[in-house]
């Protein structure tokens, strides 16, 4: 029984809270064969090269809303009927993109002019399309979209910084749907080149047990360790989470293993499921794929993608060494001890049985870092030897129909990408052509008073806001295109801007009240989704601190500063880190004192500016609050439980 109550909660996570319909016969058979034809067809785009920005990014349109409608029911409701009409809805969607993908030579020839078929079939496509939003993440960003096609219609009659000349609607379908600066721009190219591939890869990867033997390398190394089980769920989503593209995924492809081992170790349910989603979520920000937007910022800043893969390296280390540290200091608190020898895999084991499933990790670091080839390139031969990589050995094969579901996988794991960054296209095109962009800028600075400490706390807030319930790829994307703007123009670097809303987009799947990474964690704890949330915000302290650092300290971003000033940074902001971690969780060899708590805090603000004078002081503190405890728990004849193994 409790199984299947598990079962009917994963499903409802998964989806978060989107209903869709699973099919049998004939009908299923209908769908794999679409699903399996998208992923081959850009599989093949991926290494025999990409077609024009509009027939690009309208073969990924064609696909997209054919299955999003059939797939994803209008209703929680859903009746013969409805299904009728919704075939005919996606018929009608792919209709209105094979039409531009047709003629999109003859589009650029005549420079986007729409003609009669152009503006019926320009109005039907921006119209399912926001309803295809609606049905795979809600009603936040279709309202959204909404909001701005009538900013667009009639800016004349608003006030002050938001009034403009207003666009027609011949204007709008030119600039929205024949034109690559609206639903084609930026997010659905870079949807259709790079991200669909890295998602294939992923399922592919998941498909043929490369999840599992994450789990089991960090069993192997840390599960001795006293919160082992714990620190094996930061190491294993850390690993798996990069590939994943989706924090949600992530807790449900790793968290179905280490959510159980954690609670049988100790841990309270909210805590294992909350530990869970911020190692799932982080994943998101781990190089080398990121969750596939790297690929995607380096589009949207027109950079290298190495530039951003390293750029992201000593955040993403901070924001896992202050999880570990919070998992550590928990364990300590409960007095726990690690996992029994005896139930933990050997390390030699699973090398000796699992260890060839890696080599496709290492293939694609290769294929970019040191080969340098294209991010799709790269992909499509890391995909092709993860497909034969499992057949080398009798116990990790993996069968034609199991390759085929991965490719089916992928297809409706890219749906809700695809139609987000489209409808962020038309966003992008409003913005543009109504001068938005630049009043915005100049309304966020305005609220500010010029001031940095505020501005970045605003557009902090905003981020999450706006973040809340989208996939990474998406949440970074509309952020890029509505809040990274307003930091450049107050000076900070471009990759730096960028980097911090995607941080707190990110961090939207483990912040309250829509903490859908969360939830997915609590759904496997069987604990309280809210609790699960705000004990998820607690354990996720870094992911807020992290972003102010590099803000302040480039170095962090190595983008300036001598091998000596970014180790010096690095090593200052461990510590700070270390500080608030000891504050929140009231623990340092034992547990700490109002006062040290108060002075750990102030360590921790003195240090996440990166200046001499407030890291001497910061360091001072710390070793004086360390110093001080120690006397402290020396003279009491406590004994430390520190890093205890057994």
């Amino acid at each position: 029984m409790g199984k299947k109550i598990l079962k009917r909660k994963k499903k409802v996570v998964l989806e978060e809270g989107i209903q869709q319909r699973h099919f049998t016969g004939i009908p299923n058979l209908v769908i794999m064969a679409i699903s399996v034809l998208f992923s081959l067809v850009f599989l093949y785009t991926s290494q025999f090269g990409v077609m024009a920005p509009l027939a690009q990014g309208s073969l990924l349109l064609i696909f997209t809303l054919l299955l999003v409608f059939l797939l994803f029911p209008g209703f929680k409701t859903d009746n013969k009927w409805l299904k009728i009409i919704d075939s005919l809805f996606a018929i009608l969607g792919a209709v209105a993109f094979v039409r531009v993908f047709i003629t999109h030579e003859d589009l650029v020839a005549r420079g986007g002019q729409p003609e009669v078929a152009d503006l019926i079939l320009g109005g039907v496509a921006i119209v399912l399309l926001i309803e295809a939003i609606r049905r795979t993440i809600g009603w936040t960003l279709p309202i959204l979209i909404v909001v701005f096609l009538i900013y667009a219609f009639f800016g004349p009659y608003f006030p002050g910084l938001l009034q403009h000349a207003g666009m027609t609607y011949e204007r709008v379908i030119q600039v929205v749907y024949l034109t690559t600066e609206g639903i084609f721009t930026t997010p659905v190219k870079a949807v259709a080149n790079f991200v669909l591939v890295f998602i294939i890869l992923g399922s592919v990867l998941q498909r043929s047990g490369t999840g599992k033997v994450f789990i089991d390398l960090s069993m192997s190394l840390f599960g001795l360790f006293r919160g082992g089980s714990a620190k094996v769920a930061v190491i294993a989503s850390s690993l798996f989470g990069s590939v994943s593209g989706s924090a949600v995924s992530n807790v449900m492809g790793t968290g179905t293993i280490t959510i159980p081992l954690m609670k049988g170790n100790g841990f309270k349910g909210r805590v294992a499921g909350a530990i869970e989603a911020v190692a799932s979520t982080g994943g998101q920000i781990m190089p080398p794929v990121m969750g596939a937007v790297a690929f995607v910022m380096a589009e949207m800043m027109g950079v290298s993608y190495l530039a951003v893969v390293i750029s992201a390296i000593i955040p993403s280390i901070l924001y896992y060494v202050s999880l570990f540290f919070m998992v550590d200091l928990e364990a300590a608190k409960l007095g726990m001890k690690g996992i029994p020898k005896q139930d933990l895999p050997r390390f030699r084991d699973v090398m000796k049985k699992g260890g060839h499933l890696l080599i496709p990790i290492l293939v694609l670091i290769i294929l970019l870092s040191v080969v340098h080839f294209s991010p799709q390139k790269s992909a499509f031969w890391t995909i092709v030897v993860a497909m034969i990589v499992p057949q080398l050995r009798k116990s990790t094969r993996v069968s034609l129909k199991t390759l085929l579901l991965g490719l089916k996988d992928s297809a409706v794991n890219v749906l809700m990408v695809s139609v987000v960054c489209a409808g962020a296209g038309i966003i992008i095109a409003v913005m543009l052509y109504t001068g938005l962009a630049l009043n915005l800028s100049s309304l966020i600075i305005q609220l500010s008073g010029g001031l940095l400490p505020v501005l970045l706390i605003l557009t902090a807030v905003a981020s999450l806001i706006l973040g809340m319930g989208l996939p990474t790829t998406a949440a970074y994307i509309v952020l890029a295109v509505l809040i990274a703007p307003t930091l450049s123009q107050m000076g900070i670097d471009p990759m730096a801007a960028h980097m911090f809303v995607l941080y707190f987009g990110v961090i939207s799947a483990i912040t309250p009240p829509v903490a859908v990474a969360a939830f997915a964690g609590a759904s496997l704890a069987s604990s309280n989704p809210i609790q699960t949330g705000v004990t998820s915000f607690r354990f996720g302290i870094a992911g807020f601190i992290v972003p102010f650092m590099f803000i302040y300290g480039p170095e962090l971003l190595l983008l300036e500063g001598s091998v000596i000033d970014i180790i010096l940074t690095f090593v200052f902001s461990i510590i700070g880190i270390y500080a608030i971690v000891t504050t929140l969780q009231g623990f340092l060899i034992r547990a700490m004192n109002v006062m040290e708590r108060i002075c750990m805090f102030i360590t921790s603000i003195l240090l996440i500016v990166p200046e001499i004078i407030s890291s001497a002081l910061g360091i001072s503190l710390f070793i004086i609050v360390f110093a001080f405890h120690h006397i402290r728990t020396k003279n009491k004849n406590v004994e430390s439980p520190h890093v205890e193994i057994s």
